[in-house]
């Protein structure tokens, strides 16, 4: 199984990492169908998209979102309110973590790794970006080497004692359609939380997405599970 995970900032309210898990025919699926639908489009980069006052962009975003999951994927969604946790660490030289990046990173890939069935293995691979990448290579290499959460989740281990986390990478996003689907996962978790009434054009337009993934909750760690796990994470940081 290998998973595919992107995430996106919102400094004053929350983040988010989000994408799918799938085996090789599901990726292959969705490979094929994300790039006959997107036709002239090498990519889709959601943020950047300009014409949102086009039927068209609304049009295009409908037909990509059941894609993942009619190819067999499987969503996983991680997130974090900055507010509720950024208070563990102000002032500190670990101040950087306080965007939730790591709590949902952690949470994103406990999520997937649970799902996998005894004696079989997970390969996770995000978005490599210059900012997040050294946070992420800290929180995966606690979580698959040195066996973060064993005592906690037992489940992330197979009963040989293996990890399930089998492999762990990043790669530049702009190289492959393999990210878009978590790239629009994660644009339309953002909006949804912005609006939580769900009426703007962005957060319609993106609902699709929501709907076919059956994500329709926050998805966000409540405000005692992510000050607690924030804290287990500053103890046993790498």
């Amino acid at each position: 199984m290998i998973g595919y995970f992107d995430e996106t900032f919102d400094e004053k309210s929350t983040t988010w990492v989000a994408g799918h898990v799938g085996d090789e025919q599901a990726w292959k699926n969705y490979v094929a169908d994300w790039k006959l639908t997107l036709g002239n489009r090498k990519q889709l980069h959601i943020s950047r998209l300009r014409r949102w006052n086009k039927p068209y962009t609304r049009t295009l975003l409908s037909r990509l979102a059941p894609i993942p999951s009619q190819s067999g994927l499987h969503p996983f969604v991680g997130g974090v309110r900055t507010a509720d946790i950024a208070d563990l660490i102000a002032g500190t030289d670990l101040e950087h973590y306080s965007n939730g990046y790591v709590l949902s990173l952690i949470d994103v890939t406990s999520q997937a790794v649970l799902s996998v069935p005894d004696g079989e293995h997970l390969e996770v691979v995000f978005a490599d970006r210059d900012q997040t990448r050294e946070r992420a290579r800290d929180a995966l290499f606690a979580m698959r080497v040195m066996g973060m959460f064993a005592n906690s989740m037992p489940q992330l281990l197979n009963s040989d004692g293996s990890t399930k986390l089998a492999k762990y990478g990043f790669m530049a996003a702009s190289s492959t359609v393999l990210f878009d689907q978590a790239d629009f996962l994660c644009y339309a978790l953002l909006q949804r939380h912005r609006n939580r009434n769900a009426n703007s054009e962005r957060a319609e337009w993106c609902r699709p997405i929501l709907e076919h993934s059956g994500v329709l909750g926050d998805g966000l760690l409540d405000r005692d599970a992510a000050r607690n796990a924030f804290s287990e994470v500053l103890k046993k940081k790498p």
